[in-house]
């Protein structure tokens, strides 16, 4: 008879074994269980993001640069990361001064085991420098998965 409980993995196979009472399940690859998706870590990359949008247009690139993943689904349409940094760019050129905040919302933001969905409100004030200036606020959804270890932004749509 096999311990009540008991994880263990299997040799080179780096498989995650669980035993309960007389039964053995093989829960999955060790690299699925080490690298579990955190919800608080991805919603930490979105408020980021919004961080990034609100510092300098250098800054806010090289930042979107690293978090989109190639062939984003970005507002209904499959693009390249430099497809998402050239649209950017042109609002940050229009708007060079931006406040950006996020405000997530909890109950509508999970991680699974292969991915996280951030669903939250951006709430933004712009202005170009010349008496030009908006404000307001829209609800979005990011999904993110891993690629290579490092979150990435395999979509950004607007939640409405």
């Amino acid at each position: 008879m096999f311990p009540k409980r008991l994880w263990g993995l299997i040799g080179g196979a780096g498989l995650v074994v669980g035993i309960l009472g007389d039964s053995i399940s093989i829960l999955g690859p060790i690299d699925e269980f080490l690298n579990e998706y955190s919800t608080e870590d991805a919603i930490g990359l979105i408020y980021n993001l919004h961080d990034a949008i609100s510092s300098s247009n250098q800054e806010a690139l090289r930042f979107m640069a690293s978090i989109y993943a190639d062939g984003v689904d970005f507002y209904g349409r499959t693009s390249s990361v430099s497809e998402v940094v050239d649209e950017k760019k042109r609002i940050f050129h229009r708007w060079p001064n931006r406040d950006y905040t996020f405000v997530p919302i909890e109950e509508k933001s999970a991680c699974t085991r292969y991915q996280c969905v951030v669903v939250g409100w951006t709430k933004f004030n712009v202005s170009n420098g010349n008496g030009l200036y908006n404000s307001g606020s829209d609800m979005y959804k990011y999904t993110l998965e891993r690629v290579n270890g490092n979150y990435k932004i395999v979509s950004e749509v607007n939640a409405k």
